[in-house]
């Protein structure tokens, strides 16, 4: 909600832009929006966002994505190249090699918040499946992986951590929700306090009074309250602070069909296949009759930026669902500064196929120098 209200009150400073040209899509594996709300306020969320021209799938799972497309569950095609993706969390790698007692990819442990068979061993927070009762059943029945769970579960893990040291009786971990909330932006949300539900604009100012009330210190809260108001009253300003900048050395992932790029486009690396299968058309230069060659596991293709092309001389599509490693111009020179067997492969093979004695530039190859 929050980022369509971020979008729609932009696009008057993208007038090349048509607003039809823009969908927001919720995907749900679960059979209802805001899980940890009542459904009277989770059935008013979704209809105020599919009101705003947001999409809203329930039932509905991720089977796969690339950088161009997302398959559904469902068996439905999504083009896009911006996926926002909220799965949640699980332990860490390292909690899981500790070999510890896991339910539902958390540590399982006492009410105590004990860690089961284990001895002086305590877990709490996201990480942890900590039970409110004797005989948990249903999901209600532990503690949601919250802030407002956690520091309650903190101070108990303290007390109960100093009565096992002093040789006292431990306490079973206790609290009652005091209530959710969620903004839907455009000055709308929904919330639940002390059992009583709200939803609309009053929901949403007790969800903005609330997280000013928990910022700390009295001038960091008139900022962002002053910030909050100025943005009320006045226009949005659009201001880009940084860009997403991808590893130079990186898997990609295509589905069947999905085209790797044009001719004349921008090279933007050097690609070896790891899986699937691609084709690759390249026209003759003088006649123009173009060859298809298709490229499997260990071939590779985009090598010509590699010699100082800068924009690409064929199309490539993906044939079957594939996923290759891309690697940018300067990490493909440093292996190859770095590699004897790797440089003299590509050297032979430029040769071959291009006529082209390629040395890597600035390499220590051949007593050349290095930079």
């Amino acid at each position: 909600g929050e980022m369509k209200e971020l979008i729609d009150r932009s696009l008057k400073f993208y007038p090349n832009i048509d607003p039809s040209e823009v969908r927001v899509i919720v995907v749900e594996f679960a059979g209802r929006v805001l899980g940890e709300l009542p459904e009277e306020l989770a059935d008013y969320a979704a209809e105020l966002l599919r009101k705003r021209g947001i999409e809203v799938k329930l039932n509905t799972g991720v089977a796969s994505a690339t950088g161009t497309h997302l398959l559904t569950t469902t068996g439905e095609e999504i083009g896009t190249r911006t996926i926002v993706a909220t799965i949640g969390n699980a332990p860490s790698r390292v909690v899981r090699g500790m070999r510890l007692t896991l339910e539902h990819g958390r540590i399982a442990v006492e009410r105590t918040l004990a860690v089961k068979v284990a001895e002086n061993v305590w877990s709490l927070g996201d990480c942890a499946l900590i039970p409110l009762q004797d005989d948990p059943q249903r999901r209600e029945d532990y503690a949601p992986p919250t802030a407002q769970f956690a520091t309650r579960e903190a101070r108990h893990l303290a007390r109960n951590i100093a009565a096992a040291l002093d040789g006292r009786s431990l306490k079973p971990f206790h609290y009652t929700s005091q209530g959710s909330m969620a903004s839907l932006g455009a000055h709308r949300g929904v919330a639940q306090v002390y059992g009583m539900n709200f939803a609309g604009l009053h929901a949403w100012l007790l969800w903005r009074a609330y997280y000013l009330s928990f910022l700390p210190g009295l001038a960091t809260k008139l900022r962002v309250l002053l910030n909050w108001i100025m943005d009320a009253l006045t226009p949005r300003s659009v201001v880009q602070v940084s860009t997403y900048t991808p590893r130079a050395a990186r898997y990609v992932m295509f589905r069947a069909g999905d085209e790797v790029y044009r001719r004349g486009y921008r090279a933007d690396g050097f690609y070896t296949v790891i899986s699937g299968k691609f084709e690759v058309r390249m026209p003759h230069p003088e006649t123009d009759e173009e060859t298809v060659r298709e490229v499997g596991p260990g071939g590779h293709f985009g090598e010509r930026m590699v010699l100082g092309e800068n924009y690409r001389r064929a199309d490539v599509r993906a044939v079957e669902d594939s996923r290759a490693l891309l690697l940018e111009r300067d990490e493909f020179l440093k292996l190859a500064d770095a590699f004897e067997a790797f440089r003299e492969y590509f050297r032979t093979y430029f040769e071959v196929n291009y006529g082209s004695k390629w040395t890597p530039p600035n390499s220590t190859a051949d007593g050349g120098p290095r930079r």
